[in-house]
């Protein structure tokens, strides 16, 4: 049989599969060619040296015209540019699915373009969950309005930079209230320029 093992006194609070180990010490693992060709929809997660801080990385692909996907080293190279100073490659392909709920929003949303076109059941995964707030306003998550059929889709937003306009053009903003914790918090900004 096989024991859980935690190094020194670590206690282990989760445990996940992963596959092939993509940043060890701070440095990229490099992959076969089988790894990096094609590219891929990938997943991953890593943490910084310290471990105080974890990156959770999606990665679209098998999209023609929209996203090819990465390969392992590709992805390593991302994680580390994150601050990852170690990572690992998690399931990937149509089972890459990132779901999130947006800073004082009530609902959670499908954050990338899964390649089978919809949300796919899969045996495992990873949840994060923060803790009760107060629901008292502590701030405000401001984003650009993006287009009804956009807003819509799967948490699908074009790759566009819509922080930016041409002088003269306008940007419609949102603005959503969050407690501590960036849960919903009942408020009305005041807009002024």
């Amino acid at each position: 049989g096989y024991d859980v093992r935690a190094s020194g006194d670590q206690e282990i609070h989760a445990a996940l599969n992963g596959r092939q180990m993509l940043v060890v010490d701070g440095e990229v693992r490099r992959g076969s060619a089988g790894d990096n060709t094609p590219g891929a929809p990938r997943m991953a997660i890593g943490f910084s040296e310290d471990g105080s801080r974890m990156y959770l990385l999606s990665v679209d692909g098998r999209q023609p015209s929209f996203a090819a996907g990465v390969g392992l080293d590709e992805l390593g190279e991302m994680m580390v540019e994150a601050g990852a100073h170690t990572a690992v490659n998690l399931d990937g392909g149509g089972s890459a699915t990132m779901v999130a709920r947006t800073p004082g929003a009530d609902e959670v949303r499908v954050e990338n373009r899964p390649s089978d076109g919809e949300e796919r059941l899969v045996p495992n995964g990873l949840g994060l969950f923060a803790p009760e707030g107060s629901g008292r306003i502590d701030g405000f998550w401001v984003e650009t309005r993006t287009t009804p059929e956009r807003a819509d889709a799967s948490g699908y937003v074009a790759p566009v930079r819509t922080d930016r306009v041409f002088p003269g053009l306008t940007r419609t903003l949102t603005a959503a209230g969050h407690d501590e914790t960036y849960g919903p918090a009942e408020a009305v900004p005041n807009w002024r320029s």
